[in-house]
């Protein structure tokens, strides 16, 4: 497993990333092991404190509703011990002010759904550095265009895990 400094992203100490499905996923339910080696170097340096890893409370939603649908509770019980564990991962509940963002990036941009919006309203309100995805339409939304603060990378997955 790769280390985050491994990664060469050039992430400042402390810097905020928004974890996005996909690299839960591919951890929990069996992507390859460079796959699940992304996101755990990311729970790794959170648990050490290099970054802040954050993710919206609809990730809980997302994560469980596959299991639930299968009734598999073993893999519904491990989305709930990493999404729980506050020392590598803080969740963030929607507010006003992510509702606000996300209706206006939902009527910006033409299909993005509500879940994204949301994901994508949460990094920027909580002012996020970077978005830990592996959804390549993420990086047509312009949010890593941006010069100086307000710029969001997105940081893919398949990219990490092989470079």
């Amino acid at each position: 497993m790769k280390t985050l400094d491994e990664l060469g992203l050039g992430l400042e100490k402390g810097a905020l990333v928004l974890l996005d499905a996909a690299p839960l996923i591919y951890l929990v339910e069996g992507g390859t092991a460079a796959r699940a080696g992304v996101l755990s170097a990311f729970l790794e340096a959170s648990a050490q404190g290099q970054i802040g890893l954050i993710a919206s409370t609809l990730l809980w939603t997302e994560a469980l509703s596959r299991p639930r649908a299968r009734q598999d509770g073993k893999t519904a019980d491990e989305y709930r011990r990493i999404l729980a564990d506050s020392s590598r991962l803080v969740l963030v509940p929607p507010d006003v002010a992510i509702a606000e963002e996300a209706a206006s990036l939902l009527k910006a941009r033409e299909g993005l759904g509500l879940a994204d919006a949301f994901h994508l309203a949460t990094a920027t309100i909580r002012g996020a550095s970077a978005i830990l995805t592996n959804d390549e339409a993420w990086k047509t939304l312009g949010l890593d265009q941006k010069k100086g603060p307000g710029r969001i990378r997105i940081l893919l997955v398949d990219e990490l895990a092989w470079t």
